[in-house]
């Protein structure tokens, strides 16, 4: 699935600017997994939203290049989460480099699905933070 850059815009902001007019004790989180190259728009809004007391989590990227060179994952504000594979060995696809925050399971993830059933996805970064 592709989008714009003015799409991820969109939504981001409307994050930081909703985030505002809830009453979230712990916080609010934003995750993205998704990448493009390196946007100073697209990693400004990021930035905007974590003043905005936002969380953002986001994914490295899916190229296995320097992340550095990806939007939002270069904007150094954000929390960058690369991905490592079965055998918790650094995945061949996921992005890299001094701007990867952590690492995180992201081949054959099994998760829930329609029905109760449940379903193995891969290129799937997802982080839980609990404070």
């Amino acid at each position: 699935m592709k989008g714009t850059n003015s799409g991820v815009i969109a939504g981001i902001n409307f994050v930081a600017n909703d985030s505002k007019t809830r009453s979230c004790p712990n916080g609010v989180i934003g995750s993205m997994s998704l990448g493009g190259v390196r946007s100073t728009a697209v990693n400004s809004a990021a930035a905007n939203a974590v003043s905005a007391g936002v969380f953002m989590a986001v994914a490295a990227g899916n190229d296995a290049e320097d992340a550095s060179n990806a939007s939002p994952a270069s904007e150094p504000t954000v929390y960058t989460v690369g991905a490592t594979d079965s055998t918790d060995k650094f995945a061949s696809f996921s992005n890299y480099g001094t701007v990867v925050d952590i690492l995180a399971p992201g081949v054959a993830i099994l998760s829930t699905w329609l029905n109760g059933g449940t379903v193995s996805l891969t290129q799937c970064i997802h982080i839980l933070i609990k404070s």
